[in-house]
């Protein structure tokens, strides 16, 4: 195992995350809610456990029902090192229950 290491999919979950949520401030305008449609990750650099990271995440556009985000996380010591970048489509829905 890599001990020295954090695992891709902790970073998958952070950029779901910040993608899904600031994809949801928009829909919730509309009062509709938003599922993630694609996640395309890409890992540049690893990182150790203790490192500090930041993500951040923008609306690249909105088309029909689909929020196009994109994000990054960086080494918060070192900003220029960019750990991951995600391209995210978020799909706005109406907000019902789902069974």
């Amino acid at each position: 195992a890599y001990e020295n290491l954090i695992h891709g999919g902790a970073f998958a979950v952070i950029l779901d995350s910040i993608t899904g949520v600031l994809a949801l401030i928009k829909a919730s305008k509309e009062n509709k809610i938003i599922l993630t449609k694609e996640l395309n990750i890409k890992y540049l650099k690893p990182i150790k456990p203790g490192d500090h990271i930041v993500a951040k995440s923008f609306i690249e556009k909105i088309k029909n029902q689909d929020i196009y985000v994109e994000g990054e996380i960086f080494n918060k010591n070192q900003p220029n090192r960019i750990i991951a970048k995600v391209k995210a489509v978020m799909v706005k829905m109406e907000n019902k229950k789902f069974e």
